[in-house]
């Protein structure tokens, strides 16, 4: 991924220039809600709309960024509250020493099922 994005990237510079190239000195009506560009150069059409994107895409970066920063922040309070409650019971005594535990009452069992019936010869 580190090596596919920068080519990425520097293939659609190349395409851009390359499409700029062979269009020199086209001109576009462009409209854009309710006005409208006449006889407006291709290169600043194209320019504008590369601009464009690359600000959105900043902007949803960047509201992505803050959002995962905030959860990490949160998630290390967890961590941090975590291991301060494991280092406290840690150092907990146990309830009861085993030599104090008492017997325990066998426990009864279950009662013998009756004999069968007898059988008769007929």
């Amino acid at each position: 991924m580190r090596l596919v994005f920068p080519a990425l990237l520097i293939g659609l510079g190349v395409l851009l220039i390359g499409f700029l190239i062979t269009n020199p000195g086209e001109r576009v009506d462009v409209t854009l809600g309710n006005t409208q560009y006449e006889n407006t150069p291709l290169s600043l059409v194209a320019f504008f709309a590369l601009t464009v994107g690359v600000a959105f895409t900043a902007l949803i970066a960047l509201i992505e960024g803050a959002t995962i920063r905030l959860d990490n922040r949160r998630l290390r309070r967890e961590i941090q509250r975590l291991e301060t409650e494991n280092q406290f019971l840690r150092s907990q005594p146990t309830a009861e020493p085993e030599s104090e535990i008492p017997e325990v009452a066998s426990i009864p069992t279950r009662p013998e099922p009756p004999a069968s019936a007898p059988v008769y010869d007929p």
